[in-house]
């Protein structure tokens, strides 16, 4: 089974539906059920309450169930139209909690679900945020922490078969994230960060989700894949 957090929207979505559609059994946790019809089963739950995923965790356990590949989409965005000075502690945890917390308790709560001798990846979601300077004070860091984790990670994990990596895109449209941000913005991410200047969609994630479970990349471990490159 492939869990996916983040499943009800976005790219985290595309990814489910895309795995689903492939013959994949998969498991989408996320607050909210899907508005459209999937093809895959969803657990309602915030990766932020790692009780939450801990109850699903033993769910699993108990139906002997193997977890054969971890996808951390969940994440939010700070509100980029208000100063970075001006945010409260609390809009500041919340993109901490649910950005890096979220993806660290997901961790916790699955990797003992895995076959430690079977190629397992776990993707993480960062963004061109993580590896570039931005504007998203909050949301880049946040991201350049989840990076950070994975490359740790992937050090602890060296001597099994689970290959924990990131994909870094850059704008990715349409998602509910990049709506929110302003056009002058997007623009300015495409055309002076991103090499070939391009904005992609949810689908071109999952093609590198694609490649990652195959077992032909077992030699990939705690790296970044930049979608356009930078």
């Amino acid at each position: 089974m492939i869990i996916v957090t983040g499943s009800s929207k976005g790219i985290g979505n595309a990814i489910a539906n895309r795995l689903s559609e492939n013959g994949h059994e998969v498991l989408g946790i996320s607050r909210t059920l899907p508005k459209d019809e999937s093809r895959f089963k969803t657990y309602q739950g915030d990766v932020t309450q790692k009780e939450s995923l801990i109850k699903l965790q033993n769910e699993l356990k108990e139906k002997n169930i193997t977890v054969t590949g971890l996808i951390n989409a969940a994440g939010i965005l700070e509100n980029v139209l208000v100063d970075w000075i001006a945010k409260t502690q609390s809009e500041i945890e919340e993109v901490f909690n649910t950005n890096v917390m979220g993806v660290m308790n997901s961790c916790q709560a699955f990797i003992p679900l895995m076959n430690k001798k079977q190629h397992t990846p776990i993707i993480n979601m960062t963004s061109i945020s993580a590896h570039v300077p931005t504007d998203l004070m909050i949301y880049g860091p946040s991201k350049y922490a989840i990076y950070g984790f994975t490359k740790n990670l992937a050090r602890t994990l060296k001597n099994t078969s689970i290959r924990p990596n990131c994909i870094s895109p850059g704008p990715i449209f349409p998602t509910g994230m990049t709506e929110a941000v302003p056009d002058i913005l997007l623009k300015h991410y495409s055309t002076s960060q991103i090499i070939n200047g391009k904005i992609f969609s949810p689908q071109d994630v999952c093609d590198i989700v694609e490649l990652l479970l195959d077992p032909k990349s077992n030699t990939l471990t705690g790296q970044a894949f930049h979608i356009g490159g930078i």
